[in-house]
C-alpha cells in the first residue's frame, strides 16, 4: 500500500522529535481531541469532553521551546545578501534571499519557534474514564486521544510535492546571520516556488504537535516471542510464574493487535487485568 503525505510527514515528524505532528500542519488541535493513528498520522475524529462525557482540565506551560526538523535531503542556503548601514559605517542588518531545496516529494522542513506545552492536570483520571468507556464498548481500543498540544509563538512549514522542489525566501536579518524562517518580525516573502505542497510561513498560533495516550495491553511479548496474534501458549509452570505472566491456567497472553472486549472475554480475563491507558 502506498504512503500517503500525511503519513510521510508523520513519520518524519516522529522518527525526529519523537512527537506527533499536526495535519494537516495548519489545523488547531486541543487537548481532549480523540481519533485514530494510520502509522504516526493521527486523524482526528472529535473531542473525549462532547462525545463521551468526560471532564477534564488543563495545565498551560510557561516555558518557551524551539522545535526543529527536515527531511533528509532538504537543505537552505542563502543565496543573496543586501546590507544596509544603519547610523554610521556599522553594518545592523539586510535583507536575506534564502533558498529552501527538498531532494524527494513529500520532504518537508519546519521550525517552531516559542512552543509552550500545555497539558493535561487530571490525566490518570481521564484514563479511568475512557477504559470505563471502553468497557461499556463506547470506546475503541484503536482509538488515540491528545493529552498534550505544543502551541507556537511562531511556526513555518514547508512541504514539497515534487522530487527536486525548491522555494525563494526573502526577509530581514541581523548581518552575519541566516534568515530565521519563523521570524514573524523579519518580514518573509516568498519570491519564487516549483513543486511546493504545504507553505506556513511564520504564522502565529499554530498547535503543530501534540503528544497521545492510547490503550495498549500489558504484556506486548507477541514480538518477544514471534508469535502470530491470538495464540496462546504455555512457556511457565506455576513456580516460574513471572511479570509476563497474563490470567490463569499457566498460560501467556498474546492479545491481538485490535485491542477489544471481545479478546478479554474469550480468555475470561477482566479487561482491566489484560489492557491499561498510557503515552504512546
Amino acid at each position: 500500500m502506498a504512503i500517503t503525505q500525511a503519513e510521510r510527514y508523520a513519520q518524519d515528524v516522529y522518527s525526529s522529535l519523537r512527537l506527533y505532528a499536526v495535519w494537516p500542519p495548519g489545523l488547531s488541535m486541543e487537548i481532549g481531541a480523540y481519533g485514530v493513528l494510520q502509522g504516526k498520522w493521527f486523524r482526528h475524529i472529535g473531542n473525549i469532553r462532547d462525545k463521551f462525557d468526560i471532564q477534564f482540565s488543563v495545565r498551560e506551560g510557561k516555558v518557551p521551546v524551539q522545535l526543529d526538523f527536515k527531511s533528509t535531503g532538504t537543505s537552505l542556503s542563502t543565496i543573496e545578501a543586501t546590507l544596509s548601514a544603519d547610523d554610521g559605517p556599522a553594518v545592523k542588518s539586510g535583507e536575506i534571499r534564502t533558498k529552501l531545496s527538498f531532494k524527494t516529494a513529500w520532504s518537508s522542513y519546519c521550525r517552531v519557534r516559542d512552543a509552550t506545552y500545555n497539558m493535561l492536570l487530571n490525566q490518570d483520571a481521564v484514563n479511568a474514564k475512557i477504559m470505563e468507556a471502553f468497557e461499556r464498548g463506547l470506546w475503541q481500543g484503536g482509538f488515540a486521544y491528545v493529552h498534550g498540544v505544543f502551541k507556537a509563538k511562531s511556526t513555518t512549514i514547508i512541504s514539497s510535492s515534487s522530487d527536486g522542489a525548491e522555494i525563494d525566501l526573502s526577509g530581514r536579518a541581523m548581518a552575519g546571520q541566516a534568515l530565521d524562517l519563523a521570524d514573524a518580525q523579519a518580514g518573509i516573502t516568498v519570491k519564487s516556488q516549483q513543486g511546493i505542497s504545504n507553505q506556513i510561513v511564520a504564522s502565529a498560533g499554530l498547535t503543530p504537535f501534540m503528544c497521545l495516550s492510547g490503550m495498549r495491553p500489558k504484556n506486548r511479548i507477541l514480538a518477544l516471542f514471534g508469535l502470530s496474534p491470538r495464540r496462546i501458549e504455555t512457556f511457565f509452570t506455576a513456580e516460574e510464574e513471572g511479570a509476563a505472566m497474563v490470567g490463569s491456567h499457566n498460560k501467556v497472553l498474546i492479545l491481538e493487535p485490535d485491542i477489544s472486549i471481545a479478546t478479554a472475554n474469550e480468555l475470561e480475563i477482566d479487561p482491566r487485568e489484560a489492557y491499561h491507558v498510557v503515552e504512546i
